[in-house]
């Protein structure tokens, strides 16, 4: 704070603060969405209203959290979409949990997905959890993209044998023949 008897270095020095401290606020608050600037009040530092922004966000890091480790821990591969925006989707969640100080590793990640994989991957899930080596996302991705090719070829094989079949009155007419 300045006083009468403040140098002129000073004076110019706290002139200089002043102005950076206003730009500081001005670009703080800028950058706050207009949905929630109502409820941060008004300070006359920079690190006062930082201060209490964080004061005011950091509860709802661990409600951040509670919400993302929820929807992460129950997700289910339903079949709908590929198996890759799936397992994309559940690591665009441990990263947000990342960014929020979760300490989460591939490995966590690798075994949550194939967890989430429904039971028409059983024999992929046994092999993968016999297999010696563990696998990175990347390696996951391509495994089950892999492995939802070949459950799709096998569909079609299936598919084509059922429409490929005897029709019904030739079934019957090799019967009695």
């Amino acid at each position: 704070m300045l006083v009468d008897t403040s140098t002129i270095n000073k004076k110019l020095d706290f002139h200089k603060w002043e102005k950076a401290n206003r730009m500081s606020i001005m670009v703080i608050r800028g950058a706050i969405p207009d949905a929630i600037q109502g409820g941060i009040p008004i300070k006359d530092t920079a690190k006062e209203l930082m201060e209490v922004i964080q004061s005011q966000f950091m509860s709802s890091t661990k409600s951040m959290i509670g919400t993302h480790m929820g929807q992460l821990t129950s997700m289910r591969y339903n079949g709908e979409g590929s198996v890759r925006d799936h397992i994309l989707q559940m690591a665009d969640l441990v990263y947000k949990l990342l960014s929020l100080d979760m300490n989460l590793n591939d490995d966590f990640l690798v075994q949550l997905a194939v967890n989430s994989l429904p039971k028409k991957f059983e024999t992929f899930k046994v092999n993968y959890n016999t297999c010696d080596r563990k696998w990175n996302v990347n390696e996951l991705i391509a495994h089950c993209v892999q492995e939802e090719e070949r459950q799709r070829r096998e569909t079609k094989k299936y598919a084509h044998f059922t429409t490929a079949g005897p029709r019904k009155k030739d079934f019957k007419k090799s019967w009695k023949e």
